[in-house]
């Protein structure tokens, strides 16, 4: 309680949540409007994403022969 009150002296403000989430989408689509793209900047770019299923069959093959783990159902 004290830190609030010295962080609101400090000149800080307080929002709701609702207030954050509205914050928050106004501000994602601004960075898609920005960048272009559909995706949003912050979204994570994992290499799985580019390349082919059958590589990445291979090296499932290859990861499973190596530490002797089932494929997952």
């Amino acid at each position: 309680h004290s830190e609030q009150l010295m962080i609101l002296g400090m000149g800080a403000y307080r929002i709701t949540a609702g207030e954050l989430l509205e914050d928050y989408t106004v501000a994602s689509e601004e960075m898609k409007a920005r960048v272009g793209g559909s995706r949003p900047f912050f979204a994570r770019s994992e290499i799985a994403s580019r390349v082919d299923d059958g590589v990445l069959g291979k090296l499932e093959g290859l990861r499973r022969k190596k530490t002797g783990n089932k494929p997952y159902s």
